[in-house]
């Protein structure tokens, strides 16, 4: 199993992440060469005409992908550091530990979740999970939490953002001490 140094929990996820690209440019070869000269000068003897039926000849590129493996906690958001493996298996994300996720008005990383939901009129949870620096089930939850008080329309079965139903803090204010 896995254990999360900053918390000790066992319910951390393995993510693919990636970290580069790179293209690569071929350069077209002789054969490409005399093909493109023998174009041109075609092309000089029927005034253009030729060159809406035979194509120029191109170079090919290459395109490759650096990733790599990247823990974090579901519980406290900690990604990167020295992993405590006490064995060769990982603990998958679907078994987790089962534990209740509380929410506040009053706690930072909600306030904060909330704040760039006003800001950017929408509810994703790949972009809470990105400014958070939170798991996918912690943000989840959260948007659940948010949907069950009133501050973002309820799921639509879609991968599409949620709109945010208020403007200000203020208003989460009062719909979340409200319930």
């Amino acid at each position: 199993m896995v254990q999360c140094p900053k918390c000790g929990s066992e319910n951390v996820t393995v993510q693919m992440v990636t970290t580069g690209m790179k293209t690569k440019n071929y350069s077209n070869g002789i054969g490409a060469k005399a093909h493109n000269a023998g174009r041109s000068m075609l092309a000089v003897g029927t005034l253009g005409m030729s060159n809406l039926f035979i194509r120029k000849r191109r170079g090919e590129e290459e395109t490759k992908i650096g990733s790599k493996t990247v823990f974090i906690c579901q519980n406290c958001g900690f990604s990167g550091g020295k992993w405590l493996f006490n064995g060769s298996a990982f603990k998958s994300a679907s078994s987790s530990s089962g534990e209740e996720l509380n929410f506040s008005s009053n706690d930072p990383t909600t306030r904060k979740a909330v704040e760039i939901c006003i800001k950017k009129k929408k509810f994703s949870t790949a972009l809470l999970q990105t400014y958070l620096g939170r798991g996918h089930n912690y943000v989840t939850s959260l948007g659940t939490w948010l949907a069950d008080i009133g501050v973002i329309e309820p799921p639509n079965n879609s991968n599409k953002p949620r709109n945010v139903l208020i403007n200000s803090l203020e208003e989460f204010d009062q719909l979340a001490n409200k319930k």
